[in-house]
């Protein structure tokens, strides 16, 4: 079954990756903070949710435990679907975490923030298991160790999840 459609307006500029904080309100339609406090309050807000996903949640095949679902956004999509091996900046991919009804635990969160991947570096890595509280994610930030080590195993350019998205 299809996917969900993202609409091909609002991939914004090169530095549409980046936030300067605060609440993330100067992000436009497909650009998602970096940075964790807008990431946690964009995430809670749903704004992902327009973006292209998979039809359903699903079984994890990898770390994160549960059912999961992936919204990849307007800059990610085309990326992939051009078949590029390098994402440009502002590139992310919104991962629902422990999804029961419907409706999510947490989020694993990429976004590309520099022209060149860096080894994992040239990224924003975010997971939470909470939808409530953001204040203490176990992973928040540039390059994060654990997020950029798993995810350069394969894929394309850090991303792993099946595209065309099922």
């Amino acid at each position: 079954s299809g996917a969900a459609t993202s609409s091909g307006g609002g991939q914004g500029g090169a530095g549409a990756a980046t936030s300067s904080g605060g609440t993330g309100g100067a992000v436009s339609e497909g650009d998602v903070p970096a940075e964790q406090d807008a990431l946690f309050a964009y995430l809670k807000a749903g704004e992902y949710k327009s973006f292209a996903s998979e039809s359903a949640a699903h079984p994890s095949s990898g770390p994160h435990s549960g059912d999961v679902r992936v919204f990849v956004n307007p800059l990610l999509d085309a990326s992939l679907a051009a078949g590029n091996t390098a994402h440009p900046r502002g590139a992310a991919c919104v991962k629902e975490l422990g999804v029961k009804s419907g409706a999510p635990a947490g989020w694993a969160v990429f976004v590309k923030t520099e022209d060149d991947s860096q080894g994992g570096d040239g990224f924003y890595w975010y997971e939470i298991l909470n939808t409530v509280d953001g204040s203490n994610p176990p992973f928040a930030g540039q390059g994060e160790a654990i997020c950029k080590n798993c995810h350069g195993s394969g894929g394309v350019d850090f991303y792993l999840s099946a595209y065309p998205l099922p």
